[in-house]
């Protein structure tokens, strides 16, 4: 019988609306502990089921993903509150960048600015895979029990999965996403 924590390596493709999204390749692949909430739930329900050596080809719904998407999460902010030294910088914040908001109670979230008009920047909170539902197909390389070192590791310290992973682009820069994984899309994807 398999132990509670597995560690897993994989390699794997995310299709979102039938495109291309990431691409985790061999030489980098996605190594995990299983049961040590790094994964999206239902990514690591799904992949424990497959063998070593063995191909994947599965979806996510969006109820098992980030949601469905929610309009409440899309709102205006008074372009003069997003000033530094009383300056709007337009370089950084435009149509499309990934911006980084405190919550009312000194959280930190990522939004997406949706437009710039005269006054206002509209934001959008929702994770850009709202509504979305992701298809992998990839390979498990390898599938082990792991050693009381390797739970130690994986469950003691802090991690950047789907507890407040790279997901809109708030990765902390330990990721690799900076490296091509689209973090400012929601990359990361297997694991957030």
């Amino acid at each position: 019988m398999a132990s509670k924590h597995q560690i897993i390596t994989t390699t794997y493709e995310v299709y979102v609306d039938g495109k291309l999204f990431e691409t985790v390749s061999d030489d980098r692949p996605l190594v995990f502990c299983t049961n040590a909430e790094m994964l999206m739930p239902k990514f690591e329900e799904i992949i424990t089921t497959y063998g070593e050596d063995e191909n994947y080809d599965f979806t996510i719904e969006p109820q098992d993903a980030y949601g469905e998407r929610n309009e409440g999460l899309v709102f205006d902010i008074e372009k003069s509150k997003m000033t530094i030294n009383g300056k709007f910088d337009e370089k950084v914040v435009h149509e499309g960048a990934v911006v980084p908001l405190l919550t009312q109670d000194g959280g930190r979230v990522n939004g997406i600015v949706v437009s710039v008009s005269e006054n206002n920047v509209r934001i959008d909170l929702n994770s850009p895979f709202a509504g979305k539902t992701l298809r992998y197909v990839g390979k498990i390389h390898s599938k082990r029990d792991a050693s009381e070192e390797e739970v130690k590791f994986f469950t003691e310290q802090p991690q950047h999965g789907c507890k407040g992973g790279c997901n809109g682009g708030n990765c902390g820069g330990d990721c690799g996403c900076e490296d091509g994984n689209k973090c400012s899309e929601g990359g990361c994807c297997g694991g957030c």
